[in-house]
């Protein structure tokens, strides 16, 4: 049985997985965009991603009527691969293939107005685009809904259903989600206060090396809440949250290697150096913690400037050897 790959895409007996570049390229040449898509997902996956070769195979896809290569376009636009990056461009391809009822790209779109990215800001607008994407079972947009609700933003404060929102993005594997219900549960935010369900989570959200999960865990190890208070555990799962960039954890470090709590021994140089590093994030009490003198000037900022960036990026190994005066 012939199949005809410009029209029969959909045709199950068509599997353009198994089929050799070679043979993609032919069927993309005559017209089939899932061999087109096929061919993109390849460059982009391969040990070195060809981008604009895969912009080129998306663009040749998307101008064949393809709504979801389309998208996928508009976020070689938006990210600048294989394409000269362009915002306008991007919210310009996302919006055809929203329109086309590609669920990926109305929350695309929606993010697009919230942050104002290539388009002017609304958030009116990205909240109902946001809405339109959960109702169609977009998971991020789920957590993203819930965010809104959580906080009031274009739509009255509910934080139960801010909760139920952050429970289904979960029970679909979602981590962001995941960490929500736990920070919830920790809180009582839309629900009782459940510190044991939290600590659980937390620990579960640890397999994909969320920073917010560890400061979480070490506030339950900090306080004994869903946990035994420990305090070696709470300074290891601090430090490895601050090692990560995370301002919170950044500054309650800092604290502690100023004032030589929770079993940590004293350095005021790495002290001042994690206490700056959340005050440029803008974290509020770092900021005002050095402000008001409770820093030695003369300790603030390392000698090294360098030093400072690499404490910044995470690349610096001296930091790293400083663990064991940190949690040793």
């Amino acid at each position: 049985m012939s199949i005809d790959p410009a029209t029969d895409d959909d045709n199950p007996l068509y599997d353009e997985q198994t089929m050799s570049d070679t043979e993609l390229c032919g069927d993309a040449v005559r017209g089939s965009v899932a061999a087109m898509r096929e061919l993109a997902r390849r460059a982009l996956s391969s040990a070195m991603p060809l981008y604009a070769t895969a912009a080129q195979w998306l663009a040749m896809a998307a101008g064949a009527g393809d709504a979801v290569a389309r998208h996928m376009l508009g976020t070689c636009y938006r990210l600048g691969m294989g394409v000269r990056r362009s915002l306008p461009m991007a919210v310009q391809h996302y919006t055809v293939a929203a329109d086309a009822g590609v669920v990926d790209a109305v929350y695309d779109l929606g993010i697009c107005h919230l942050l104002g990215t290539g388009v002017v800001q609304d958030v009116h607008k990205a909240v109902v685009l946001i809405s339109r994407a959960s109702i169609a079972g977009q998971i991020d947009a789920s957590v993203m809904l819930g965010t809104c609700y959580e906080l009031g933003i274009c739509v009255a404060v509910d934080h139960a259903r801010a909760f139920a929102l952050f429970c289904s993005a979960h029970e679909q594997g979602n981590v962001i989600g995941r960490f929500n219900v736990a920070r919830c549960c920790h809180t009582g935010i839309g629900t009782q206060v459940d510190v044991r369900r939290a600590f659980d989570l937390y620990e579960q959200c640890l397999v994909s090396d969320m920073p917010h999960a560890r400061y979480g865990l070490y506030l339950c190890y900090n306080t004994g809440a869903g946990a035994a208070h420990d305090s070696h555990a709470a300074v290891r799962y601090c430090y490895e949250a601050a090692r990560s960039g995370l301002p919170e954890a950044q500054y309650e470090l800092a604290r502690m290697l100023w004032n030589g709590t929770h079993g940590v021994r004293v350095d005021r140089r790495l002290a001042s150096a994690y206490a700056h590093c959340a005050a440029v994030q803008g974290h509020a009490r770092a900021v005002e913690w050095l402000g008001h003198g409770d820093v030695d000037a003369r300790d603030v900022v390392p000698a090294d400037d360098a030093w400072l960036f690499r404490l910044r990026s995470g690349t610096e190994h001296v930091v790293g050897d400083a663990s064991v005066r940190v949690i040793g």
